[in-house]
């Protein structure tokens, strides 16, 4: 396989216990609504710079150019799942994990450390988590890098040294959860502004 290696943020987004939905609404209804959060999905990460690589089950996969756009539509993933009004007849959260690092681009598709590392950091996550690495951390701007709290280190297969992982402080309630059943985040649509995608310090990519 032959492609361009570029260095790029790479975020997974997934329904926390779809199986639930499955059983609690039936099959049709059921997929009917993941499909609806997947087209969601979609449109903040395209309304972030990122393009959508792939679905797979109730699961995204998107690239970004850079790690600040990535983090800005982990948030706002969390945020469009959100249901105030109560309309949908199962609550939804996302499991999210990113990695910013070298891939590979080929075919539509794309390959390498980063993919498998912000695969391996959505596996760590839990419902209405952002996690992610040292290195995405490092390369965030200001206000989203003092948002990082460190979480722990983890051995990767694949990796001589264990791989620092943290959490994105999110919510309302100051810790990345859930609070009273819903989710809030408070980047004001300066800070929105200010980490548009044509603002990206890591890549000309936007």
């Amino acid at each position: 396989m032959s492609g361009e290696k570029q260095t790029r943020a790479v975020v997974f987004s997934d329904i926390a216990g779809s199986s639930r939905l499955f059983e609690t609404l039936g099959d049709t209804a059921a997929q009917e609504l993941v499909d609806h959060v997947l087209r969601r999905l979609g449109e903040v990460t395209r309304a972030q710079g990122g393009v959508v690589i792939k679905t797979i089950g109730d699961e995204v996969m998107c690239v970004f150019p850079c790690a600040d756009n990535a983090v800005l539509a982990a948030i706002a993933m969390h945020e469009a799942v959100r249901d105030p009004e109560g309309v949908w007849k199962c609550r939804i959260s996302l499991r999210i994990g990113i990695h910013y690092g070298e891939l590979l681009e080929a075919d539509g598709d794309v390959f390498g450390d980063a993919v498998n590392l912000a695969a391996r950091m959505v596996r760590v996550s839990q419902a209405s988590e952002i996690i992610t690495t040292r290195e995405s951390v490092e390369n965030l701007s200001g206000e989203l890098q003092s948002r990082a709290r460190f979480l722990n280190n983890m051995t990767v297969h694949g990796r001589s040294q264990p791989v620092d992982i943290y959490d994105i402080v999110w919510g309302e309630d100051g810790d990345g959860g859930e609070d009273d059943g819903m989710t809030q985040y408070d980047i004001s649509a300066t800070m929105m502004h200010a980490y548009s995608p044509g603002t990206c310090r890591h890549s000309n990519w936007c």
